[in-house]
């Protein structure tokens, strides 16, 4: 009789009344045996960094039970998260990370829905992640007298094309709302403005535009601006508005592993800035 897990309980049954107690320490015979897996395919999961990454003591290499349990119930997510980052992640956004990623498994071999859902969790946390990143990068430099912090987000602006200049207006009044007054509108949008604003040829623009070209320089072509595009693009596509009804798994697949990066990207960024 082939061994059965129990991974709730971190015990194990070779046969009929044989259960042991699995220790605080798994061997890759213990790690195969919750996995239904070979040892040999154990430790290539683990070069991969699709599992919790083993330890070494001694000549021994050993695995946190805890770390593998915890990696089980959230769903195995190395597909779009490796174990270390997940685990690096806030409790939170880790647990909607984990979250979206179930979703997904319970979508993925369903037919006759849309995959919009999955995506509801990390909605969250990219939008946090975003006004917290616009927040802490630009508050510093508001004045504050109130005229010049009225100028400082209505700059004079020399542009000859109108259409443009309206767009910087728009968005010089959002980032005034969620700087100052605490009611961002989809902070996620405020960063891509930010990000292809501080990517733009130079224009001689002063206050917010002049802070956002010298605080938001050292993320430019390290093509965080590209994946913000991307996920805000097909926020309002598929998610926010649904123009387009997402029933293609593999664009929900890909998509997703956006969306997972991108919160991984701005968690790490925030915290080293």
């Amino acid at each position: 009789m082939q061994n059965q897990v129990n991974a709730a309980d971190g015990r194990t049954a070779g046969g009929i009344g044989q259960t042991r107690e699995l220790p605080a320490m798994l061997s890759v015979d213990d790690v195969g045996a919750l996995l239904a897996c070979s040892p040999r395919h154990v430790y290539r999961l683990a070069d991969m960094e699709r599992i919790p990454r083993p330890v070494k003591l001694g000549a021994l290499v050993r695995w946190s039970r805890a770390s593998i349990e915890t990696w089980i119930a959230q769903g195995c997510s190395s597909e779009f998260i490796s174990a270390d980052a997940l685990a690096k992640l806030p409790k939170n956004s880790a647990a909607l990370v984990s979250q979206a990623i179930q979703l997904f498994r319970f979508y993925e071999n369903k037919t006759g829905l849309t995959f919009s859902p999955i995506f509801v969790p990390l909605l969250g946390p990219l939008d946090r992640c975003a006004q917290d990143m616009v927040f802490d990068r630009l508050v510093h430099d508001i004045p504050k007298k109130e005229q010049e912090q009225e100028d400082h987000f209505n700059p004079y602006m020399r542009i000859k094309d109108k259409k443009r200049a309206s767009y910087l207006f728009e968005n010089a009044k959002r980032i005034q709302k969620l700087l100052v007054y605490n009611a961002a509108i989809m902070p996620i949008g405020v960063l891509r403005f930010c990000l292809e604003y501080a990517e733009s040829p130079a224009d001689g623009i002063g206050g917010v535009f002049a802070s956002i070209r010298k605080n938001f320089t050292d993320l430019r072509r390290n093509g965080l601006s590209a994946l913000v595009d991307d996920v805000y693009s097909f926020r309002n596509t598929c998610v926010a508005h649904q123009e387009k009804e997402l029933t293609e798994l593999e664009l929900a697949r890909g998509a997703l592993k956006k969306w997972v990066d991108l919160v991984v990207h701005l968690e790490a960024l925030f915290v080293s800035a």
